[in-house]
Formats: structure tokens, C-alpha cells, sequence
């Protein structure tokens, strides 16, 4: 059995050649421990601190006031075993501080190869206390190191989430400009080409062509569906008045569709005034551009349009 150290076996007050055999099948088992026999002859008495697994005839103790073996051993750390030896076997006199450290009774007349297994049964048992002991210190140890790891991960875990956070607003800020650039060229596809291809309908000149110039206009009028007015609006209002339409629903202020259409504000205030009064919009407080933009929302309703 490899052990993790070499466990120090005391014999104290029992026969020396019965002792001497047991060390002798000890070492012949493999198993790595070092034994003292006490006492010897002129021995003085010795404390029973400082080893592992002590076998002990209570008798001979409890006849020589050994006060050694009346105090509770330590042993090298908290794994001190205690085989007691007594003609009355567990019900020998012992002191209160030594009786919970005693691992196993044996009864006398001591039989060497009973007393042989039960200290190899005591290595084994001790054996398997260290393991635990040492396994428990590199669970604590791991624990620990987890910990700590854990500590110097929790920073990179907050940036990684801050980026991911910084990410998603980047997304959401390129699909915004995504959409206002689409909304842009609908515009001015809707308030500057679209004007442009009307007037090259009644050029005279160009009539040959004019089949050609309405797939121009239906092409136009397709990929800016989604920015018109409803249909029923359109059919209303004057290609003017539907010009200022169409860039009201889309947000754009009185000066800022002045600019674009290359008017005076004047004009685009009384346009929409005028589209008020043909869209029955009474309310002054009621905004025209939510109007609109109610209307191509419910547009898409009955078109059955996601």
C-alpha cells in the first residue's frame, strides 16, 4: 500500500517478541511504518505523543501510574489510533480524555495473528484518513484558485457585455441610417424625378419614347410604395399638394420641405392647409403627420401587407 508518509507505530507494555514478529509482518506486507517497543529494560517512562497508531496494555499502564497514556495523544496531526489491550477487555478502566480515541479493544491472552490484523487494519484505516485529508486540502485549494479566477474573469466579463452592449446600439444606429437614407432617396425620387418624368410625358418630341418613360415612372412609383400616402388620399389632393404629403408623413418640418421642393414656406403652410381641409382634419392640435401615416399603416391592413 503506498502511504502518504510513514506512519510511527508504538507498542507500549506488551511482550517484545510478540511485538518484534508483528514489525517483522508488518515490513513483509509492504506496508511502510516504523514501530517502537517500550518499555525496555531500564527504559524511562515516554509519552505517548508524536505517534500515529499506538497499541497499549491498558493493564500494565493503569499498574505503573503512566500518566502519559492518561492524557489524550495527538499523534503527528488528529489521527492518533488506539489499540487498548486488557484482560477486561472495553470495560478496563480508562480516563475520559484517553477512552474516545480508542480505535479497538482486544482482549487478553493477546493472539499474535489477531493483534497483526487489527494494526494492519488501523494502517489501512489511518491510511485512508490522510487521503481524505489531503484530497479535502486540494478540493480547499481549488476552491480557492477558482475563486480567484473567477475575481480576475468577472472584469472581462463586464467589458465583453459592455461591448456586446456598444455592438448592439452600433446595429441599431446602421439600421436607423439605413432607413433614413432609403427614406431620403424615396423622397427625392417621389418629389424631384417623378415631376421630372411627368413633364417629359408631355413633351411632344419624346412621345415615341412614352411607353418607355411610363416603366420609368412605374418603376419609381413601386420602389417608393412604402413612402406614399394611401391611395384614396392621392386621388384627393393635387400632385403638389401630394408632394408636400408625402414628405409631411415622412417628418420633414415646414422649411425643411420649402428647401426641398424649392419653395417658399408660405407655400408649404398654405398646402397643408389645403390638405387639411380636403382630409376633413378640423383639429388644429391633431397632427397631419400621424394622420398620414395612420392612413398608409391602415393601407397596408387592408392590403394584407405585414
Amino acid at each position: 500500500m503506498k502511504t502518504l508518509k510513514t506512519p510511527k507505530i508504538l507498542f507500549f507494555g506488551l511482550d517484545h517478541s510478540i511485538c518484534a514478529g508483528i514489525s517483522c509482518s508488518i515490513e513483509e506486507l509492504g506496508l511502510c511504518a516504523r514501530a517502537d517497543i517500550h518499555p525496555g529494560p531500564g527504559d524511562p517512562p515516554i509519552h505517548s505523543n508524536g505517534y500515529d497508531i499506538i497499541v497499549v496494555d491498558l493493564d500494565m499502564v493503569i499498574s505503573r501510574e503512566n500518566p502519559g497514556f492518561m492524557e489524550a495523544p495527538q499523534g503527528n496531526g488528529s489521527f492518533a489510533k488506539i489499540l487498548a489491550v486488557s484482560e477486561q477487555g472495553a470495560d478496563a478502566p480508562i480516563s475520559d480524555l484517553l477512552r474516545p480515541h480508542v480505535f479497538d479493544w482486544i482482549e487478553k491472552p493477546i493472539k499474535a495473528d489477531l493483534l497483526l490484523r487489527r494494526v494492519v487494519f488501523a494502517l489501512q484505516f489511518l491510511e485512508r484518513e490522510l487521503r481524505i485529508e489531503r484530497m479535502a486540502d486540494e478540493l480547499n485549494a481549488f476552491r480557492s484558485g477558482a475563486l480567484s479566477q473567477n475575481s480576475e474573469l468577472e472584469p472581462l466579463r463586464n467589458q465583453l457585455l459592455d461591448t456586446k452592449k456598444a455592438l448592439s446600439v452600433l446595429a441599431h444606429n446602421i439600421h436607423t441610417e439605413r432607413e433614413d437614407v432609403e427614406k431620403q432617396i424615396a423622397l427625392k425620387l417621389r418629389s424631384l424625378v417623378i415631376p421630372a418624368v411627368d413633364k417629359l410625358k408631355n413633351m411632344k418630341g419624346l412621345a415615341p419614347y412614352s411607353a418607355e418613360i411610363k416603366v420609368i415612372s412605374t418603376l419609381i412609383e413601386h420602389m417608393t410604395s412604402d413612402f406614399i400616402v394611401d391611395a384614396r388620399i392621392a386621388s384627393i389632393l393635387t400632385t403638389a399638394e401630394l408632394r408636400v404629403a408625402s414628405l409631411i408623413k415622412n417628418g420633414l418640418s415646414t422649411d425643411d420641405i420649402a428647401r426641398q421642393l424649392n419653395v417658399t414656406p408660405g407655400t408649404v403652410r398654405t398646402h397643408r392647409k389645403r390638405i387639411r381641409k380636403k382630409l376633413n382634419i378640423a383639429k388644429a392640435s391633431y397632427s397631419l403627420n400621424n394622420f398620414l401615416i395612420s392612413q398608409v399603416e391602415g393601407s397596408k391592413g387592408r392590403n394584407g401587407e405585414d
